[in-house]
């Protein structure tokens, strides 16, 4: 099975457009955190997410911005001009999500229990019942 789950903040705007063949696609790199103080460490994964979610993505996340990303890791080779070999890895989204924040004490918050913001916005992919789920309707962890 190749599934990820990360959790994590855009490391800047998600950059977007239309394919040759017309699928719109965003692309986005989210920084995840490991350790704390001065053992602090951030990894940055490079994203691409296709159709709906990439509209999702660019409408609703901005540099900064917390986010939840299920999908696949992508391996690509190439060798350039100059003959160097080079590889990239990248995370194919399935979905994306807004992470759950925490309750203040007068009780409110801007997230809920299923991840879905509060705000008016619109979940997408496997909240949604979109891209997410397996081409039979499953959800890619009930497999």
């Amino acid at each position: 099975m190749n599934q990820v789950w990360l959790n994590g903040r855009l490391a800047s705007d998600p950059e977007g457009g239309e394919s040759n063949g017309g699928v719109t696609y965003a692309k986005f790199a989210v920084a995840l955190e490991k350790g704390s103080g001065d053992n602090k460490e951030v990894s940055y994964l490079d994203c691409v997410a296709f159709r709906q979610t990439a509209d999702f993505v660019r409408k609703h996340f901005t540099k900064g911005s917390g986010i939840n990303v299920v999908g696949s890791i992508s391996v690509r080779d190439w060798t350039d001009s100059n003959g160097v070999k080079h590889r990239k890895y990248e995370i194919i989204v399935n979905n994306v999500s807004f992470p759950v924040t925490g309750r203040s004490r007068s009780g409110g918050g801007q997230g809920s229990r299923d991840g879905a913001p509060r705000d008016g916005r619109e979940p997408v992919g496997a909240a949604a019942g979109g891209t997410a789920a397996a081409s039979d309707g499953r959800e890619p962890w009930d497999s």
